[in-house]
């Protein structure tokens, strides 16, 4: 010993020499010393998780950013030490360390150059002792003039003094690749064939025309599926002075 410290070293015969039954491993999870005092084995691990980002279809100059967790089971801290990633991928951001027996978000933005389907591997490089890399797969869809595809199902019935809508989600684009829809668009008008004015949005498959069944006798409705912010479309509808057609709307979003 050396000033009376019993501490165990790193390298001493005593280390993992303990009983072997795991109810008495150390803290640090390894077999249990043998001695007064156990010698604490510091480890870092890394994990990702989920182990493969899948976007939805993308239109090109609109990036899309999904996260992924960076997870550490070990004693110590996770350092890391390089994140990568190639074009049309591209990190957001990540931590440079991740606590004991915590996690972190790695987010990476998608931005593809054209159609097509792209994919590629995120890389973590850390400290970590299971694996000073790890990896997880990235997949993405590029589609141009990008359009959700129609809404099929709709159904409407009246339920007291008000009007309800319900219809099945839209999932893919008018290429069929898959989608993910921010908004639903609902539009009325009093008859069949339009005009048919918006009435207002909501990220669910069913809609709530309040009190309609008291003004007007009978009722039209039309609805869109919508990628982006509504704030665009509210703008628009103020631009045309409250009242504004699928139409006006449609031509105000294209590009």
């Amino acid at each position: 010993t050396l000033a009376a410290d019993y501490h165990l070293q790193s390298g001493s015969p005593c280390r993992d020499a303990g009983n072997p039954d795991p109810a008495d491993n150390d803290p640090d999870g390894t077999r249990a010393d043998m001695g007064c005092y156990y010698f604490l084995f510091l480890y870092a691990t890394a994990a990702l998780n989920p182990s493969s980002l899948d976007f939805p279809t993308v239109e090109p100059e609109h990036p899309e950013t999904l996260s992924v967790a960076l997870e550490n089971a070990g004693n110590t801290a996770l350092q890391v030490t390089e994140v990568t990633v190639n074009p049309p991928f591209s990190v957001v951001s990540y931590p440079l360390s991740v606590a004991p027996r915590s996690s972190e978000p790695v987010v990476i933005a998608f931005d593809p150059p054209g159609n097509g389907q792209f994919r590629d591997t995120l890389r973590v490089v850390s400290n970590a002792l299971n694996d000073d890399t790890v990896t997880a797969a990235l997949s993405g869809i590029g589609e141009v003039g990008l359009q959700p595809g129609p809404v099929h199902d709709l159904v409407v019935w009246a339920e007291g003094a008000d009007g309800h809508l319900c219809w099945s989600s839209v999932n893919t684009s008018m290429q069929g690749n898959p989608i993910a829809v921010d908004y639903y668009l609902v539009y009325y008008g009093q008859n069949s064939g339009g005009p048919f004015f918006f009435h207002g949005y909501t990220a669910d498959t069913c809609y709530v025309h309040a009190g309609v069944v008291q003004f007007a006798p009978s009722m039209f409705y039309e609805v869109t599926a919508y990628i982006g912010s509504i704030g665009s479309v509210l703008s628009i509808v103020e631009d045309l002075g409250g009242k504004a057609t699928r139409e006006e709307i449609a031509a105000r979003l294209q590009p």
